[in-house]
Formats: C-alpha cells, sequence, structure tokens
C-alpha cells in the first residue's frame, strides 16, 4: 500500500536535529516597558520581562537542510502542468480562450514566494504545457519534470488520450502528486503520495446512494446499468450499498458497446430498453460519467418513461443534449453535485485568488467562467485551478514541517482535519482520506441554466464523512 511504500522510502533518510537559541519578540503597543518592568520570584530576587520572555522561549526555527530530492535549504521544486489550449484553439479542438497559464502560476507563485515561500523554502516551478492527444507527450512531460528536473511534487492532471500517463508520476517517478483521478490501481503502484482536490468515486458513489435514498426517489422494481470501465465501482460499491439500504435491484447490465460505434450502442439500448418495460422497471440508476451521459440521452430518445438517476457526482453538469434529444427532454434527471458557481466564486479562497492575479496584472479583472463572453479571455478557470491545487500543497507542506520528506508530508495532510480550498467550500483531509472535497447536494438537471442545462441544486450543501 501507498502509506507502506512511503515509510520504507522515508527510513533512508537521517533526520535532522533541530538547534536551540534563543528568539524575541517585540512587545506590543501601550504594554508596559520589558526593560523596567521587574518580576518578583518570592525569593528575594527579580527579572525583567525581556529577561523572562528570553527564558522562557523554547528554540531558533530549525535548520532547513536538504531533506529529499527536489527540496533544498533554500528552495521546494515543484512542477505544474496544464492543457495547450491555444494550440487545441488553432487545431480547432477547443473554442474559448482560456489565458495564459504561465502568466496565472507566475502571480501565485510569486505571491506565496513574497509570504516566505512554506517555511521559509522559496517554491520554484517548473512548468509544463502539453497537448493532450496522445500519451506520448505526456509521458515524455512526466520524465523531464520527475529526471531531468527531479521536483519533489506535481501540480495538475493529464486529461484526455494521456490520462492513463498520470501514474507515471508516482509509480516511475517517485514523485508527490497533487490532482487527477486516480484509480485503485494507481494507488496501489504509486510509490509516492497522491492527494486530489475533487471527490473520489468510491466516497462519492455511496453518499450518492444514501442522498436518493433518504429522498425517496429510489423506487422499485430498479435498475442499474454501468460502463464496462466502471463495473468494479456498480459491483463493489453501488450495489451494495443499494443492498445495505434495503433495495432489491431487479435488473443489473454492463454497455459493452464503444462510446463512438453509435449502432451497436443503439440496439444494446434498445434490447435493455424492452427488458425494462417487460420487467415493470421504475427507476434506472446509471453508474459513471459516460453511462450517464449517453444512456441518458438513449433512454430519452428511445421513449422510456422512467425516473433516471445519475451515481456520478457532477454528472448533471455534463449531460448537454443533441439533435435528437435536446435538453428540455432531459428535465427531472436527479443526481448530486457540489457548491454552484455563484457560491464557489464567493468563497473567500477564491476571492483571494483573485485578488493575488489582479494585484500582479492591474490591466486584467477576472470575472467567473459563466460570466465570460464570446471572444474574452476566460482568467477564472485556469487561476481557481492551479489556486486550487497550490494551496493544498502549500497548506500539506506547511504542516509537514521543516523536514519535507514523503513520510513527513504524509503526516502533515493527515494532520490538517477541515480546511477551505478556492471554489470548495467544505474539505478536509485525515488519515487514509486523500480526497478533498466534502460537500455533496442533491440536484436535478434544469434545461435552462447555460447553453445546454446543468444541476440545479436541492437544498444545502452536505459534508460528506
Amino acid at each position: 500500500m501507498l502509506l507502506r511504500k512511503v515509510a520504507a522510502v522515508a527510513t533512508m533518510l537521517a533526520l535532522v536535529a533541530a538547534a536551540c537559541g534563543d528568539d524575541s519578540g517585540d512587545s506590543a503597543d501601550g504594554a508596559p516597558d520589558a526593560s523596567t518592568t521587574s518580576l518578583d520570584d518570592g525569593a528575594g530576587s527579580s527579572t525583567t520581562v525581556a529577561e523572562a520572555e528570553l527564558a522562557s522561549t523554547t528554540t531558533d526555527p530549525p535548520e532547513l537542510t536538504a531533506s529529499w530530492p527536489g527540496v533544498t535549504a533554500d528552495t521546494i521544486r515543484i512542477g505544474i502542468i496544464d492543457v495547450d489550449y491555444a494550440q487545441l484553439s488553432a487545431l480547432g479542438l477547443f473554442e474559448s480562450d482560456n489565458g495564459d497559464a504561465r502568466v496565472v502560476i507566475e502571480a501565485l507563485v510569486d505571491d506565496l514566494n513574497a509570504r516566505g515561500g512554506i517555511l521559509g523554502r522559496q517554491v520554484e516551478p517548473f512548468v509544463e504545457i502539453y497537448l493532450p492527444i496522445s500519451a506520448v507527450e505526456a509521458d515524455a512531460t512526466c520524465l523531464r519534470l520527475t529526471e531531468d528536473n527531479d521536483v519533489f511534487a506535481v501540480l495538475g492532471a493529464f486529461v484526455g488520450p494521456p490520462e492513463s500517463s498520470d501514474g507515471c508520476f508516482t509509480e516511475q517517478g517517485m514523485t508527490i502528486k497533487i490532482g487527477g483521478t486516480p484509480s485503485p490501481e494507481d494507488l496501489e503502484r504509486a510509490n509516492a503520495p497522491w492527494y486530489v482536490t475533487g471527490f473520489r468515486d468510491d466516497r462519492s458513489q455511496p453518499a450518492t446512494i444514501q442522498l436518493l435514498d433518504q429522498a425517496g426517489l429510489i423506487v422499485e422494481p430498479l435498475a442499474v446499468v454501468w460502463a464496462a470501465e466502471d463495473a468494479d465501482a456498480a459491483e463493489n460499491v453501488v450495489l451494495p450499498e443499494l443492498s445495505r439500504l434495503g433495495h432489491d435491484v431487479d435488473v443489473t447490465a454492463t454497455m459493452l458497446s464503444p462510446v463512438g460505434d453509435r449502432v451497436a450502442l443503439d440496439s444494446e439500448w434498445a434490447t435493455l430498453i424492452e427488458r425494462f418495460r417487460a420487467d415493470d422497471i421504475e427507476t434506472t440508476i446509471l453508474v459513471g460519467s459516460s453511462v450517464a451521459l449517453n444512456g441518458s440521452n438513449q433512454l430519452k430518445r428511445q421513449g422510456w418513461d422512467g425516473q433516471i438517476l445519475l451515481a456520478s457526482y457532477g454528472g448533471l453538469d455534463s449531460l448537454g443534449g443533441t439533435e435528437e434529444v435536446p435538453p428540455e427532454q432531459l428535465e427531472g434527471i436527479v443526481g448530486t453535485k457540489g457548491a454552484t458557481s455563484e457560491e464557489a466564486w464567493a468563497l473567500e479562497a477564491t476571492q483571494n485568488c483573485v485578488a493575488v492575479f489582479e494585484a500582479a496584472h492591474p490591466d486584467i479583472t477576472v470575472e467567473p467562467a459563466s460570466q465570460v463572453g464570446d471572444g474574452e479571455t476566460d482568467w477564472a478557470t485556469p487561476l481557481i485551478t492551479h489556486c486550487q491545487t497550490l494551496r493544498l500543497f502549500e497548506l500539506i507542506a506547511t504542516a509537514a514541517g521543516p523536514e519535507l520528506t514523503h513520510e513527513t508530508f504524509v503526516a502533515g495532510a493527515e494532520s490538517l482535519g477541515e480546511i477551505e480550498l478556492p471554489s470548495i467550500p467544505l474539505a478536509s483531509l485525515s488519515p487514509g482520506k486523500i480526497d478533498a472535497t466534502d460537500g455533496m447536494r442533491l440536484a436535478t438537471f434544469d434545461p435552462t441554466i447555460g447553453d445546454q442545462g446543468g444541476g440545479a441544486p436541492i437544498g444545502d450543501l452536505t459534508r460528506i464523512p
């Protein structure tokens, strides 16, 4: 397991002995003059307040050393990765203008270093902007950061086809990772700590089932459907949770056809829907993001009128619509989501990020992504993304203490408890918990949200343990 591997690596490093010394502090305004005020010890002798303060102090700040690869007495080397949106736009694969990630990262790191860095060490960023088309460039990016630049940690994640290369950092590079969506297999193979800002499925899916059950939405006869890649989550998380709550599942199905094979999918769903009708299925639970998107459209397009529930956190916001199934036909599908965009934007942690960037670039005003017009630059998306992972790294590394190693990094993360991150109002880390997000609520698909609809919240956020 990951923590055992981290502990094994950490035993190879020597502990740093703290140097003792004295430290003095300034007196508060309006306080008595420390040089003339005396304290009687009851034995006829006295000391000044200043002398008492000196005697009561513990030690000077511990000496900082090169405690781990990528960590020196003066610096911490980190890698930060992001998508090459400009190149995607040039290729006609992306329509929006997401600004320049390097400009965003520079402003955030400069602010962190101006505040003293991490317990006195300056953060030295190595930024890699990659094209998310194949794993070849992703693998090269991983090697540059872990071998050429020897970074202590990597912030961000590969998306799209290169996503499978995310494990390169923690497995081959033995480098701490913050970000991404690691599978249980990824974590088992990891030789370094891996933390994420979002919800992991093994927490979000059972919590979603519980909220749906509490709302009385899981009406039998019941069917559960998943894509082949989500079989483990369906069989080992969702179905056991339904059973624990007393629900009998009448139909289960694994969709085997690839997403791009429309003819095969149409046939597979047509057969399944006929079975739903024969068994009088009232509710269908779709497990995983791919089947949530495809299944919702298939069920509506082929005229099934039962209740559709999504067991994928945040899946409502990506349902969209097609020429055959406009967003209006998806209205009423229920799932779960976190904070609304308004709630996330109003957070003090979010606004702190905005203030830092706008102070560095007074000519730029950062607007919420939803308010960015056509032809304008969306600075909010890269800003919040990088501010989120950098802030989590700062919190963990600070809690780890002056001797920064993999082992102390894990101990620091486990000591944090409840925290607030940009755009995440309810968050925490604790022993065994590597995903920060805790807030969840029920939501229903509303076709009037944005251009293609999205999740409208039902009730307040609930903290999920």
